[in-house]
């Protein structure tokens, strides 16, 4: 055996000694290596767990580029020791874990000239989560969600639009085939409006197309049904290369004739955009400004102009409160004037893209951008309740969420085409991921 070999050896058995100078190896002399070429791998980071038993769960993490990987693992009472060496698989199970303990893991690559620093540790708690009630997995990706007015159907964008039975996911038809951005329901839930890059499309629920109205050089951020389905309310925003401005328009939802443009206040092409629940009130996130239309007979419109740029909005249902994601954290402001109230979360890691607050505005759902979990708030005192593991690697990142309309349930949908359906009220208990 190699003098480096004992040396790979030695680090495996004797981790913690080693950490007291830095966690890595020294540089073999000429001639102890197996291989001449030196490698230095990055530290391998934990994306996923999941929770297989109250004794058993799955660590997954991203390549190590065919680096074997070692794991090492601490509890409440116990030091860091190695669980697991010259693992090659992009996951482990580990099948001795207590449910009455909280435990931290973190991961290393070897290659052969060195071995890498540790990652960033990964902290894992026993705990209650919202019950799964369903859950369907599709071939295509999923995208924008869209309730009826009684929450019976559910749609997203598949590959076109897929209205699904809300009791039943697995029941579902097709209406259109075109891949889309946004999609809404009209109020009396005998339309669904989906726009996409340079168009927009009204359907009827069997598949007939009403209406398919040209909006060129634009995709269809948003839209929505307004004034009891007499309007079509369209945030626009530009192709890459043919100009930054934004556009808000309206259209007759039953001609699609526009009936005004509104993009005066729109300097820059929207960040972000919400309606609230009464349907009365949007608002649109644009660069250092928010701007809020009002709806009633006419649409009036101001501006919050605030300095600060959101990425993602949600709005209360009488649009008297919103909260907004910027700068990594999420807060709660005052629609009317734009003032903070509070900070619901400040240690963001990245950025909250997908935000849904629940019909009686007492629950915030929030996830980060390329995240697998989905954080629940209270929002009156800005606290976390819990952390859902909503995906996986194997079914993609978070790309939507939405309470359903009686806010009893809500729905994650993920990059990967998997939805998943949870209860408000009712908890189950699973391994989660805190860090």
């Amino acid at each position: 055996m190699s003098l480096w070999s004992i040396k790979k050896i030695i680090y495996l058995v004797f981790p913690l000694v080693l950490a007291q100078i830095g966690c890595k190896l020294p540089f073999p002399s000429e001639g102890e290596q197996d291989s001449p070429l030196q490698t230095f791998p990055l530290p391998p980071t934990v994306s996923t767990v999941e929770s297989i038993s109250e004794t058993s769960l799955k660590l997954s993490w991203g390549s190590a580029y065919g680096y074997p990987v070692f794991i090492q693992r601490s509890d409440t009472v116990h030091p860091f020791a190695t669980i697991a060496f010259d693992t090659v698989t992009s996951y482990f199970i580990d099948s001795t874990v207590n449910k009455n303990f909280v435990y931290t893991y973190r991961l290393a690559a070897v290659g052969s000239g060195d071995t890498s620093s540790f990652s960033e540790p990964t902290i894992i708690k026993y705990a209650a989560t919202n019950k799964l009630i369903q859950q369907i997995q599709n071939y295509y990706g999923m995208s924008a969600i869209a309730f009826s007015d009684n929450s019976s159907l559910i749609a997203t964008i598949e590959n076109g639009i897929v209205i699904r039975n809300y009791s039943d996911l697995s029941v579902y038809s097709k209406i259109d085939t075109w891949s889309g951005i946004s999609i809404d329901f009209s109020n009396d839930g005998s339309m669904i409006a989906m726009g996409y890059s340079s168009a927009f499309t009204f359907n009827t629920l069997n598949a007939s197309q009403i209406l398919n109205i040209n909006v060129d050089s634009s995709f269809v951020q948003k839209l929505w049904f307004i004034n009891s389905d007499r309007q079509l309310f369209g945030v626009l925003q530009p192709m890459s290369g043919r100009g930054q401005y934004g556009s808000a328009f309206l259209w007759d939802a039953k001609t699609g004739t526009m009936v005004r443009h509104i993009d005066s206040l729109l300097d820059i092409y929207p960040n972000a955009s919400t309606i609230s629940g009464d349907r009365k009130t949007i608002l649109l996130g644009v660069q250092n400004q928010t701007i809020k239309f009002t709806i009633d007979t006419s649409i009036i419109s101001s501006v919050l102009d605030k300095g600060t740029t959101f990425y993602s909005l949600a709005l209360t249902g009488n649009g008297e409160h919103f909260i907004g994601s910027e700068s990594e954290q999420i807060s709660y402001y005052t629609t009317s004037s734009g003032a903070q109230i509070r900070t619901i979360d400040k240690n963001l890691y990245v950025d909250a893209y997908y935000l849904a607050i629940s019909p009686d505005d007492s629950l915030l759902l929030a996830s980060d951008y390329l995240s697998y979990q989905v954080r629940v708030y209270n929002i009156a005192t800005g606290a976390l309740i819990r952390i859902i593991n909503a995906s996986n690697n194997s079914t993609g990142y978070v790309s939507g969420l939405q309470f359903s309309n009686d806010g009893q349930s809500f729905i994650v949908i993920s990059g990967y085409g998997m939805m998943s359906k949870y209860s408000r009220s009712e908890l189950s208990y699973s391994w989660q991921k805190l860090k």
